[in-house]
């Protein structure tokens, strides 16, 4: 249950990822309604490398997290057997 509650986390971050991606490609891409200068592209690539690592460091995190709780629940706390 609490494997699941965290994976609908780290999808909401993911999500936010993907539409701040949306945004930088407009910001970067030939949106006419945007002024043609160059901080609209440099915005764009900050933008685009937040997205990044919303997207990407989450599914590492999300790994581990599902790991350790299964490896608790299958070999015990190692730290207080070592007590």
């Amino acid at each position: 249950m609490e494997e699941e509650e965290n994976g609908k986390k780290y999808g909401r971050i993911q999500y936010i990822g993907i539409m701040l991606f949306v945004l930088c490609m407009l910001l970067q891409g030939p949106a006419t309604f945007l002024p043609d200068q160059l901080w609209v592209i440099c915005l764009g690539i900050a933008i685009g490398g937040f997205a990044g690592s919303l997207v990407n460091n989450n599914s590492n995190a999300a790994m581990m997290h599902t790991e350790t709780k299964e490896a608790r629940r299958d070999l015990g706390d190692l730290t207080e057997s070592q007590k």
